[in-house]
């Protein structure tokens, strides 16, 4: 199926729903792993490759309204709504202020569906969720899944969406003070940043090259191109966005620890 086809079937799929979701989280606190999950051998070296690319999918889809829309209004806010498609009481990241982000967000989680349904069971996913230190319970209506959306859900409701939030408030309130981003800059931002964490996901935490490697990303390209990075003025100063890893790793490290541990 093509994209905007998978974006419309998306979009048709789970409607517009009523906001029921406030915008602001706190990062995940970092925490040791304490235990190890009991996984079936097909999926224990493909977790963390499955749940690394689809965050990454959920950040950088959602970069691409930024681009679009800026970040000053609530256009691309994204936001926690309930779904009757399954005969469960679960939330699902929407974007209802934009007709575009809503089909790629929901779109990301019909991939994350598929992708999870491959080489791993819904106890596999149990399993994972609840050694991740720090992870609430997901989903909220039981201790088991019920069907294979829910796993993709309860990353983007408790980790994507948060990073969704922080960045905005980054952008909005923190970096060169309020508008100084462009949209363009602040869309290939978000992108690196989604790139970096899929990485921390994937590869693990070991040593400190993954959050050097994040530090070193502001004057590369396209960042350079369309930030400014190696002038006098650049639109985000390397204090800025060498916090802008910092958060992301604290929100992220407990899972791709966990991960790194499976995989």
């Amino acid at each position: 199926m093509s994209r905007p086809a998978m974006a419309i079937r998306a979009a048709r799929r789970y409607g517009l729903g009523i906001l029921i979701a406030s915008i602001g989280a706190a990062s995940v606190a970092v925490a040791p792993v304490a235990a190890q999950p009991v996984m079936s051998a097909s999926c224990a070296p493909r977790d963390g490759d499955k749940v690394a690319a689809q965050v990454r999918r959920w950040i950088t889809e959602w970069a691409g309204c930024l681009e679009r829309s800026g970040y000053g209004d609530d256009t691309c806010l994204t936001v926690v709504l309930p779904t009757t498609v399954y005969p469960v009481d679960f939330g699902i990241l929407h974007g209802p202020n934009d007709v575009r982000l809503h089909a790629d967000m929901t779109r990301v989680l019909e991939h994350a569906e598929d992708k999870f349904k491959l080489d791993c069971t819904l106890s596999d996913w149990q399993q994972v969720w609840t050694h991740i230190p720090g992870a609430p319970p997901c989903p909220p209506d039981g201790p088991d899944y019920a069907n294979f959306f829910e796993p993709g859900a309860c990353y983007a409701d408790h980790y994507v969406k948060p990073q969704h939030d922080e960045l905005l408030a980054q952008f909005r309130s923190v970096i060169g003070g309020g508008n100084h981003l462009t949209p363009r800059c602040a869309a290939e931002t978000a992108k690196k940043i989604g790139y970096w964490i899929r990485d921390l996901v994937e590869k693990g935490p070991t040593g400190l090259s993954i959050q050097v490697k994040c530090y070193d990303e502001r004057t590369t390209l396209p960042i350079n191109r369309h930030c400014g990075a190696n002038t006098a003025t650049p639109q985000i100063t390397q204090p800025e966005w060498n916090n802008l890893c910092n958060l992301a790793r604290d929100r992220f490290l407990p899972m791709a620890t966990l991960m790194e541990t499976t995989n």
